[in-house]
C-alpha cells in the first residue's frame, strides 16, 4: 500500500492487443512510479513477479495470446511468494461478469476501459487517492472495488454479504457500516438498515453529513438542520456548460440539491463566456466537445483570466494527445466521463468543493496556492506551500516546480529558475508546466533567446496551449523580431480570436509594427490603457538594447493612438517624456525641447515637473546631476488583470554608470536612462 501511495512500484502491463497496451502504458503518464513497463502475456511477466522485479500487474481479461487473468490469478497465487504484488484490470462493458470472481482470486481493483489513455490515468490516479486514505488497511481498497461493482449491478444481497464480512475484519469503521445500511434498505431489509443507521448516529456523531446523505439518498427523508456543502463553504454560483439538454438539468438540480443559489446553464462556450468573464463563479462544469468556443478554449480563458480560483470539472470520453497537454497544463480538478451517473458526478463535485475549500491532498492544496498567488497574497500561498509539504503522496518535482512559483511571485527570479532546473531533472512525467514557468522566469531575466529556445520545444509539445504562444510572442516582439512575433500572435488568434489576453498581446505586437488599424481590430473597442502602459515599457526595452529608432516610433505611435481618448490625460504627458528623453539620449535637443513643451501643456500629471527640470537643464546648457522617479508597473501577468501604475522609491541618478543589468528591468512608465547627461 504504502509503495502504491509513495510511486515506489515497478509496474508491469498486460494488453489483448499492441495497440492496448499501448495505450495502458500512456495512462502512467504524469503519475510517479519507479518503472512502467509492458509485456505481451501473462507467461512472459511471471518469472518477474516471483522475483520480485515486479510488484503491480495492471492488464485486461485476456492477454495477447489469449490465456484469462482469473486462471494465472489462481497459477501466481498456488505458489509461495515472500514479496508483496498486486494486480488490476481493465475492464470493458461486457467483461464485468468476470468481476466477482477476478476479486475471489485477489484482484486488488477494476478500472473502465473507454478507449482512452486520459480516463484510465484519471482511475488509477484515484485509486493513488484511495490508498492515502485507508489508513493502512490492506483490504479496503479491493472492497471499495467490489464495491462499486456491486452497486453498479444492483446486486445488494451480494453487496450485503460483503460488508458483513468487512465488518467482522474492521468492527469499529462505521464508513462500512453506512455502506451496510444503504445495502440492507436496498435489499428490502429496512428495519435492520435503520436500526444500523441509529446506532451510528449515537456513537459517530462526527459522520452526521454522511448520515444526512445516506437519510436523503437511501431513505428518501429530508433531515431538517443539514448544512448543505454550499452552506458551509460560503458557494453560490455554479455554471453548467453542455451540450445535452438533459445533461444540463440533471446537473443543475444536483447543484442545486448541494445548496447552491444561483446555477446558470449554457449550451454555448461563447454564452457561458460572456457570465465567467464578468461574475464571480464557484464552480464549472463543462463538456469538452463543445459548439463554435471548444472545451479547450474555454478552459483557457477561464484559467489565464481568472486568477485560478474556482474548480473544473471536465466532461470527456476521448482526448488528443495535444488536448491531454491542455488539461494538465491547466489543473482541471475532476476529468469524469460525458455520460458520468448522477453518484459519479455528485462524488466528483463534493470532492472539488471541498479540495477547493479546505484542501487536504496534493492536488487540492496546489490549486489554493495558485489562487493565492494570483490574488498577491504571497504570505497565504507560503502557507499553504508549507502545509503542500506534509502531504505524504506529494510529488519532488511538483514540490520545486510550486516554490518556484512563489519566488517568480516575490521576484526571485534567479531562485525560481534554479528550483526549475532542478524540478526538471527530478521529472519523470511530461514537463510542460515546468518548462512554461522556466520560460516566464528567463524573459524576467531578460534572457530572450533562451526562452525562444524553450518556448519552440514547449510549442511542439502542446501547440493549442494560447500561455506558450502569448509569451512566445512577447518574447519575439522584445527581440525586435516583430515579424515572427505576428506570426505567432497570428496562430494564437486563429486558436480562439476572442481570448482577451492573446488579443491584447496581439495588440501590443501590431503598433509596435506601426499597424494601427490591425490593433484597432484586434482590441475590438476594449480599453486602451494596459495595452498602451505595457507598449510603452516594451519601447523603453527597445531604446535600451539599442533599437533606438523602433523604441522612438513605438513612442510616437502611442501618442497618436490615445491622443483626445479619456486616458491621454494620464498617460500622454508620459508617452511625450519619454520621447523627449529618447530625443535627448540621441543628441537633438530641439525635438526633446518640442515634446517637453507639449508634456508641460498636462498640468497635473507626475511627471511634468521631472519635464519641466529637463526642460531648464537644456535652456542652462548644464549637464545636471537629476534624480529620476520611475513608475513601476506590473508587466501584464496571464493570470491576472494589469494594475494602475505606482511611484516606487526607486531612484535613476543620470549623473552616474549604472550598470546595464540594474537597469533592464526597470521597465516604468517614466523610463529614464542616462539619456540626459549623455545629451548634455
Amino acid at each position: 500500500m504504502k509503495l502504491i501511495e509513495n510511486g515506489y512500484l515497478r509496474v508491469g502491463v498486460i494488453g489483448s492487443s499492441e495497440s492496448k497496451k499501448v495505450q495502458m502504458l500512456s495512462a502512467f503518464d504524469g503519475l510517479k512510479f519507479q518503472e512502467v513497463r509492458g509485456f505481451s502475456s501473462f507467461e512472459e511477466v511471471e518469472p518477474f513477479l516471483l522475483q520480485g522485479k515486479i510488484h503491480w500487474v495492471f492488464s485486461t481479461f485476456k492477454d495477447e495470446s489469449g490465456a484469462f487473468l482469473c486462471d494465472f490469478l489462481d497459477e501466481i497465487y498456488s505458489q509461495p511468494i515472500g514479496h508483496p504484488m498486486v494486480f488490476s484490470a481493465l475492464v470493458q462493458v461486457n467483461e464485468t461478469h468476470f468481476l466477482p470472481d477476478a476479486f475471489a482470486r485477489g484482484l486488488f481493483s477494476w478500472h473502465p476501459d473507454k478507449g482512452v489513455a486520459e480516463y484510465s490515468r484519471q482511475s488509477l490516479w484515484r485509486l493513488k487517492r484511495k490508498v492515502g486514505q485507508v489508513n493502512g488497511l490492506a483490504a479496503m481498497i479491493p472492497y471499495m472495488f467490489y464495491r462499486s461493482y456491486l452497486k453498479q449491478k444492483s446486486m445488494w444481497d451480494e453487496l450485503v454479504d460483503l460488508c458483513e464480512q468487512m465488518i467482522r475484519c474492521y468492527r469499529y469503521e462505521d464508513v462500512i457500516k453506512l455502506h451496510l445500511v444503504e445495502a440492507y434498505i436496498r435489499a428490502g431489509h429496512g428495519k435492520k438498515g435503520k436500526s444500523l443507521l441509529r446506532e451510528i448516529e449515537y456513537f459517530e456523531p462526527s459522520l452526521a453529513g454522511q448520515i444526512a446523505e445516506v437519510r436523503r439518498n437511501v431513505l428518501g427523508e429530508e433531515p431538517s438542520k443539514t448544512e448543505s456543502l454550499a452552506q458551509r463553504y460560503q458557494v453560490k454560483h455554479a455554471v453548467i456548460v453542455q451540450s445535452s439538454l438533459d445533461q444540463r438539468n440533471s446537473h443543475r438540480e444536483m447543484l442545486q440539491e448541494f445548496g447552491f443559489e444561483r446555477v446558470d446553464c449554457f449550451e454555448s462556450g461563447e454564452d457561458a463566456w460572456r457570465v465567467l468573464a464578468k461574475e464571480k463563479v464557484d464552480l464549472l462544469l463543462m463538456d469538452w466537445k463543445l459548439e463554435g468556443l471548444h472545451g479547450s478554449c474555454l478552459l483557457q480563458r477561464v484559467k489565464i483570466s481568472s486568477a485560478w480560483d474556482f474548480p473544473v470539472i471536465v466532461y470527456a470520453d476521448r482526448f488528443r494527445e495535444q488536448e491531454s497537454q491542455i488539461i494538465n497544463q491547466y489543473s482541471v480538478a475532476q476529468v469524469l466521463p460525458t455520460k458520468a451517473s448522477r453518484h459519479l458526478s455528485s462524488m466528483g463535485i463534493s470532492w472539488c468543493l471541498v479540495q477547493s475549500k479546505e484542501p487536504t491532498e496534493a492536488l487540492g492544496i496546489e490549486s489554493k496556492i495558485f489562487e493565492r498567488l494570483g490574488k498577491k497574497d504571497i504570505a497565504r500561498a507560503y502557507r499553504y506551500f508549507e502545509k503542500y509539504l506534509k502531504v505524504s503522496s506529494r510529488d519532488p518535482s511538483k514540490e520545486k516546480y510550486l516554490k518556484a512559483q512563489i519566488d517568480l511571485a516575490e521576484r526571485n527570479y534567479l531562485d525560481a529558475k534554479y528550483l526549475l532546473m532542478e524540478a526538471n531533472f527530478d521529472s519523470k512525467v511530461n514537463s510542460i508546466k515546468i518548462d512554461t514557468l522556466m520560460a516566464r522566469c528567463l524573459l524576467e531575466l531578460g534572457d530572450f533567446q533562451g526562452v525562444l529556445n524553450l518556448l519552440k520545444r514547449i510549442k511542439k509539445k502542446s501547440p493549442q496551449s494560447i500561455l506558450v504562444l502569448g509569451i512566445l510572442a512577447k518574447a519575439y516582439a522584445r527581440l525586435g523580431d516583430l515579424e515572427n512575433a505576428a506570426q505567432v500572435v497570428d496562430e494564437a488568434l486563429a486558436i480562439d480570436r476572442g481570448h482577451p489576453w492573446i488579443r491584447h498581446t496581439a495588440a501590443k505586437v501590431h503598433l509596435a509594427l506601426d499597424e494601427m488599424k490591425a490593433a484597432k481590430s484586434d482590441m475590438e473597442d476594449e480599453d486602451w490603457e494596459p495595452v498602451t502602459k505595457d507598449s510603452n515599457n516594451l519601447a523603453s526595452v527597445y531604446f535600451e538594447n539599442k533599437m533606438q529608432e523602433r523604441g522612438i516610433n513605438l513612442f510616437k505611435t502611442l501618442i497618436d493612438l490615445i491622443h483626445g481618448s479619456k486616458i491621454a490625460a494620464s498617460l500622454e504627458p508620459v508617452l511625450l517624456y519619454n520621447l523627449a528623453l529618447s530625443y535627448s539620449f540621441q543628441g537633438d535637443r530641439e525635438l526633446a525641447k518640442k515634446h517637453l513643451e507639449k508634456c508641460l501643456v498636462f498640468k497635473n500629471s507626475l511627471v511634468v515637473e521631472l519635464a519641466r527640470e529637463m526642460k531648464q537643464a537644456f535652456e542652462d546648457e548644464k549637464s545636471p546631476d537629476l534624480f529620476f522617479y520611475t513608475f513601476a508597473i506590473e508587466d501584464e501577468h496571464p493570470y491576472q488583470e494589469l494594475e494602475e501604475g505606482q511611484v516606487t522609491g526607486e531612484i535613476l541618478n543620470t549623473g552616474t554608470e549604472i550598470d546595464l543589468d540594474d537597469r533592464v528591468f526597470l521597465r516604468g512608465l517614466v523610463h529614464a536612462p542616462r539619456a540626459l547627461g549623455k545629451a548634455s
